[in-house]
């Protein structure tokens, strides 16, 4: 299902913004379910790890041009996503955010390319939820 999160700014979605807009905290860092500290080898830092009703929750912030680089983004995901359900304790869920301001996507566009980043992530996250902004 598509989220959408309309954005007052032009240009990419800066990090500290996604932090504004889901609150939390940045680039926190986790090894093996448990905090660790960041300059450790083979940690996971998600984007922003903010605290939910049901637990944490970690959110990855991507900035890609969709119309040429889908695939990337979808091989880059799967290896983060699937490093965080190895690393991240047991209570946090995951989200990813995609930011496509200034690229005048169409929501048919995102629409589909949210699909194909679920469908891709199936078998490593089912449903992972994904937020839009600047659309």
């Amino acid at each position: 299902m598509l989220s959408m999160l309309r954005d007052c700014h032009h240009g990419k979605l800066p990090k500290k913004k996604a932090e504004a807009i889901f609150g939390g905290e940045a680039q926190v860092a986790f090894l093996n379910g448990e905090r660790a500290a960041p300059n450790i080898k083979n940690v996971t830092k998600p984007d922003i790890v903010r605290k939910t009703a049901n637990g944490y929750e970690a959110i990855e912030v991507k900035h890609y041009d969709l119309l040429n680089n889908l695939s990337q983004l979808i091989n880059k995901l799967k290896g983060q996503i699937g490093d965080r359900v190895q690393n991240l304790p047991d209570n946090f869920e995951q989200r990813i955010v995609l930011d496509v301001t200034g690229r005048n996507y169409s929501k048919e566009f995102v629409m589909e390319c949210i699909e194909k980043i679920q469908n891709s992530l199936v078998d490593i996250y089912l449903d992972i939820p994904i937020n839009v902004v600047g659309i």
